[in-house]
């Protein structure tokens, strides 16, 4: 349990950073942004992992502004580097650029994110990964936050 409270500590703390960081493109709505191929929805209560990373991570992000985040569970063969490539090039040319400080690894989650907008309108992106370990099946969570 200890290491998810730092997971989510650490997301926290990505996450204040990313609300200062902009770039001066428009505002995304949720519905323009990629999902996997292979990503099929969650709904809350169907993975104990899932619901306690989001509902975290929801919470802390609330509290500097809007965010919606989405569950969603993919088959066991997919793995980060996959789910990682296609959202770098799925946002290559969007806009969005790369936020280092939403990167960061652990047994329990793997988290990478971007940033885009300018001071009137900055967004965040963060598509984290989590494998199988409860036995409940591997997740993403794909949260677009702004201040």
């Amino acid at each position: 349990m200890r290491t998810v409270k730092s997971i989510f500590a650490a997301l926290f703390v990505a996450s204040l950073l990313v609300a200062l960081a902009g770039c001066g493109a428009p505002p995304v709505t949720y519905a323009e942004l990629p999902v996997h191929p292979e990503a099929l929805p969650l709904e809350r209560g169907a993975n104990t992992l899932a619901d306690t990373i989001a509902d975290s991570l929801e919470s802390s992000l609330a509290e500097r502004g809007a965010v919606e985040l989405k569950l969603y569970s993919v088959p066991d063969d997919v793995i980060w580097e996959e789910i990682d490539g296609f959202y770098t090039e799925s946002l290559a040319d969007s806009g969005w650029q790369a936020a280092d400080e939403l990167r960061q690894a652990s047994e329990a989650i793997t988290t990478t994110g971007w940033t885009r907008g300018g001071l009137a309108s900055e967004q965040g992106l963060m598509v984290g990964y989590a494998p199988d370990m409860l036995g409940d099946g591997a997740f993403l969570i794909v949260a677009l936050f702004s201040e």
